[in-house]
């Protein structure tokens, strides 16, 4: 009797552990978190949009693969991506494809929030030394696991794309040519 009771209590545990995947108990909340799934890729129109949702670079034209670094963020700076703030490169000009993305969750079907980065590698290799980078706060919906398929960017989130026309800053040189006409203007009205 005791020795079924064992073999019982093994089994189940066994089985717990295959619903919840790979998933771990968290004694701050007193849950099981489990891994919700989803598969990164811009390659799509969003709703409302006339183009896909690419990484546009500072033209407005789908950047450069060669030149263009991503890097996914859930929380604060937990790199759900390779290589931190190194990034990983873009697969084609203005797109990727990163697949198999896990955050945790409570249970499988719930939303998250991430951070998607973009920067120019021509003015630093990494997010963090770079002048020519953006961001955009990324809700997911629906987070797969197990026989739940993983959550896409284009149907599960309000992902619009990435411009790093957004993050350009006037050389110094232009604030100096719009203060002297500012100047000049103040002077010409004193005059009259």
């Amino acid at each position: 009797m005791i020795k079924k009771a064992i073999t019982t209590t093994v089994l189940g545990l066994v089985a717990a552990i295959n619903v919840y995947g790979q998933g771990y108990f968290n004694p701050d909340t007193g849950k099981w978190r489990v891994p919700g799934t989803f598969n990164l890729n811009n390659n799509f129109v969003p709703v409302g949009a006339t183009e896909k949702a690419y990484v546009l670079d500072i033209t407005g034209k789908p950047a450069d693969k060669d030149l263009t670094r991503i890097a996914v963020i859930y929380g604060n700076d937990g790199y759900l991506t390779p290589n931190g703030d190194e990034g990983v490169p873009l697969t084609l000009d203005g797109l990727f494809f990163i697949n198999g993305l896990m955050v945790p969750v409570d249970q499988i079907g719930e939303s998250a929030t991430i951070t998607i980065r973009a920067w120019d590698i021509l003015t630093g290799l990494s997010w963090k030394d770079t002048a020519l980078r953006t961001s955009v706060t990324v809700t997911i919906n629906n987070l797969g696991g197990g026989l739940v398929p993983p959550a896409t960017l284009a149907n599960d989130s309000n992902f619009r794309g990435l411009d790093l026309r957004n993050c350009l800053i006037p050389e110094p040189s232009t604030y100096m040519m719009a203060g002297l006409g500012l100047v000049v203007l103040v002077m010409a009205v004193r005059k009259k």
